[in-house]
């Protein structure tokens, strides 16, 4: 069957609505005046492009109130994206608007976000993964050769796409990694855009449905921060779109030399994007083999009978039995079936194109599987253990929480306990539902007018899963997995939103007896939709600019964990063998050059947030030939988005970021075979070479000097000296107190009863050296210790 022959324009007549069929048409057709003059064609344009750049010196302003604590910053953040979204929603969404001025719209409002993040961080990446991809493109200037290994993301050196365009583009205009970094991820964005826009126009014949497409996509929760970091997915996922375009449009191709040049297009980005990313590719060669299963068995065509005679039972035409004999008997299916709910044929484009029969991805399909599985099998072979790691984590989560053996994720609860704010939980969950409302919607559009298009039903397959991925959000190990293959499921949403609104839109639906009409109410839906996903991406606290550099009489001072790197780096020396948390060992591994094993190594936590020395760290630690350690206090350091900022402060001027226990920060400290070398502040950096090399003579079974065995073994436990010593000066807190007495880890009977917390069995206390009238001075209760023990305190 021919494209031709199938129903897929909702600009033409429909055989059992004439006026809609009109009033698509008339959607789609710019008017003769309209294209007298170039200010006709592109209609508001001018105005709306000057309204995203004002909305954007909105945000820009809120950004420089966050850095100064205040708390309009939130406020003039909603007011400035208010300002560039309502507007151009509302506009796109009208009739009489020409394809030239839509694509320039949402062109401008798509690159005014992109803004939203570079004003964020207008002068250095300061995300998390963005210092992965910095390290990557700074070892391909340096050693002129790829596949340098990433202690932090080990797999990022074996996609070497983004880097090694990024390092072309400096190498050629002199430009830093920051800057061609920037250019790089901004001609994604517009590549993104376009494609986006081109593809959905291929596949609804409509540039209204195209352009509400891509204002939909927006929507997303990784679009406005995460999609715009220099990270290697930010290049990869526009790189797939553009691809899809092109294989589309390749169908189009009228002469065969211009057929051959779409396809050579088309194989070298499928060659771009195996190279960039992992899922990016692995995505492209689903959705290219669903296509092509779709075109060359007629999958979509074959269910269409069927499901048409569920729809009549779902409409009361049939009784059961009879939609069971139509769903077994071929003849009584096709009875039943001929002629119904179909919609006329479309023979052209609105611009008089030629419609030509849907022929699919075909080879390019086979070519990108080869491709990727080459790549993977012979370059990226460690990239299956990581991808499958993180899929069988997110997988028994989820299955250990339909078990009952695990909880629930706490919604709205960053890592640093942050909560988000009650007014925005409702913005969040009402977005989701107002999409899940849109959904029936769209569907019945995609299935009226669409649903003999291959293209149509993968992306509305799309839709439904990606409510279906939602679950994931629920689980501890799965959250992550599932916000980041969100965005490829959103692009089937976003066109299923789009056929809904243009549905809604289309039929003239009022509500509120006329009072509100059709553009307020899509306004305001789209606003909250836009929002939710704002919400649901990013929290409140890494919205705004932060200080990693401050000016002070002149000299400028790097926060202490980007100077720590900096120090190292010039004064050791690079490709060190680090231990750290998070956030210092990717500032480590992209400033300092240092190989670190970070938070998410294993016993790291122990090493540096326990407070002694165990076998099994000291076994690990010699296991990584452990050259220094990076200890910094701050709690806010093992959460990857922040931590390599200054600290924030409250009114009086002081820091509010929580710090760990001195008992734990001293570890490193009370080793004397471990020496400091670099101390600023909160963040210390020790030397851990002696450490290493005595632990490495006791594993080789030497035996050691007293004196140095001693040295060795000194950290290995918490002393009653020591805990006496840090609750006399307040240092460390009672809950501590309690919890290692809890755990083992302390002997009550050793600790001063007047420093003791309440709650602590006091009859297990020795009270040999203690005198009553300090206990009385400490506020303890004597009437709740035996005779005898005050007997001996006596």
């Amino acid at each position: 069957m021919s494209f031709a022959e199938r129903p897929l324009d909702e600009w033409q007549s429909h055989a059992d609505n004439p006026a809609e069929a009109a009033e698509h048409a008339a959607a789609e057709t710019v008017s003769p005046t309209a294209t007298k003059t170039s200010a006709a064609v592109w209609g508001l344009l001018p105005v709306l492009s000057v309204l995203h750049a004002s909305g954007l010196l909105v945000i820009s302003l809120a950004n420089v109130w966050a850095l100064s604590l205040s708390s309009m910053s939130n406020l003039l953040f909603w007011i400035g994206l208010a300002i560039m979204l309502v507007p151009t929603a509302i506009r796109l969404v009208q009739q009489d608007v020409s394809r030239q001025e839509r694509i320039g719209l949402v062109i401008s409002l798509g690159m005014a976000l992109y803004l939203v993040k570079l004003v964020q961080s207008p002068f250095a990446f300061t995300y998390g993964d963005e210092f992965f991809h910095l390290f990557n493109t700074n070892m391909i200037l340096q050693n002129q050769a790829l596949f340098t290994p990433n202690s932090e993301l080990t797999i990022s050196p074996l996609f070497p796409g983004l880097p090694s365009l990024t390092a072309a583009i400096t190498t050629l205009t002199g430009l830093s990694v920051f800057q061609a970094g920037v250019v790089v991820i901004g001609v994604a964005r517009l590549l993104l855009i376009v494609s986006i826009f081109l593809f959905a126009e291929l596949t609804s014949r409509s540039h209204r449905i195209a352009g509400l497409t891509v204002l939909f996509f927006m929507c997303n929760s990784n679009f406005l921060y995460w999609s715009a970091q220099f990270a290697y997915e930010s290049l990869s996922f526009p790189l797939v779109i553009g691809a899809f375009f092109l294989i589309a449009r390749r169908e189009r191709a009228g002469r065969r030399s211009t057929y051959m040049a779409y396809t050579l297009l088309t194989l070298l980005t499928v060659s771009a994007i195996v190279i960039t990313h992992h899922i990016s590719s692995y995505f492209m060669v689903a959705f290219l083999f669903g296509w092509w299963t779709l075109v060359r068995f007629e999958v979509h065509l074959n269910l269409q009978p069927y499901l048409s005679i569920v729809n009549q039972w779902r409409k009361g035409k049939l009784d059961t039995e009879e939609m069971v004999e139509a769903l077994g008997s071929r003849e009584k299916r096709t009875s039943l079936t001929t002629g119904t709910d179909m919609a006329p044929v479309a023979t052209a484009m609105p611009n008089g194109e030629e419609l030509t029969e849907e022929r699919g991805p075909e080879g390019i399909a086979l070519f990108s599987f080869i491709l990727a599985l080459a790549w993977l099998t012979y370059v990226a072979i460690t990239t299956y253990g990581y991808i499958s790691g993180v899929i069988s984590r997110a997988g028994l989560s989820l299955v250990d929480i339909l078990t009952g053996s695990e909880q629930f994720r706490q919604l709205f609860a960053s890592a640093d306990g942050y909560d988000v704010p009650l007014l925005e939980r409702v913005v969040t969950l009402t977005g989701i539902a107002l999409s899940l409302i849109g959904l029936p919607f769209g569907l019945q559009h995609f299935w009226r007018h669409y649903r003999q298009s291959a293209v149509a039903w993968i992306l509305a397959t799309g839709a439904v899963s990606y409510f279906a991925m939602l679950p994931m959000r629920l689980t501890t190990a799965g959250w992550q997995t599932g916000n980041r293959a969100s965005v490829y499921f959103y692009l089937g949403l976003a066109f299923v939103l789009a056929l809904a609104a243009d549905k809604l839109w289309t039929e003239r639906q009022r509500f509120v007896g006329g009072i509100i009409n059709r553009t307020m109410v899509f306004g305001v839906v789209f606003v909250m939709i836009f929002a939710s996903g704002v919400v649901a991406g990013w929290n409140p606290q890494n919205r705004f600019a932060k200080p990693v550099v401050v000016d002070a009489g002149g000299e400028l001072i790097e926060a202490q964990g980007m100077n720590a790197a900096l120090w190292m780096r010039e004064t050791l020396g690079t490709n060190h063998n680090v231990v750290t948390d998070e956030a210092n060992g990717r500032l480590m591994l992209a400033y300092g050059e240092q190989y670190g094993y970070a938070g998410r190594f294993p016993f790291v936590y122990d090493i540096l947030r326990t407070p002694t020395f165990t076998p099994k760290q000291l076994g690990a630690m010699q296991s990584w030939d452990l050259n220094y350690a990076v200890v910094d206090r701050r709690e806010s350091v093992w959460n990857p988005m922040a931590g390599y900022f200054f600290d924030p402060v409250n009114d009086e001027g002081k820091p509010t970021v929580e710090l760990t226990d001195p008992l734990i920060a001293q570890k490193f400290d009370r080793q004397p075979l471990v020496s400091r070398i670099m101390d600023a502040g909160t963040l210390v950096i020790y030397d851990v070479n002696e450490l290493m090399a005595v632990a490495r003579r006791a594993a080789a079974g030497e035996v050691l000097p007293p004196a140095l065995a001693n040295m060795l073994l000194a950290g290995s436990e918490v002393s009653p000296a020591m805990v006496n010593e840090l609750l006399e000066s307040g240092a460390i807190s009672e809950e501590k107190i309690k919890a290692m007495i809890a755990d083992g880890e302390l002997d009550p009977s050793q600790i001063n009863p007047a420093l003791l917390p309440e709650g602590v069995d006091l009859n297990e206390v020795n009270l040999d050296d203690v005198k009553l009238d300090e206990m009385n001075s400490a506020g303890i209760d004597l009437n709740h210790i035996e005779p005898k023990v005050l007997e001996a305190a006596q």
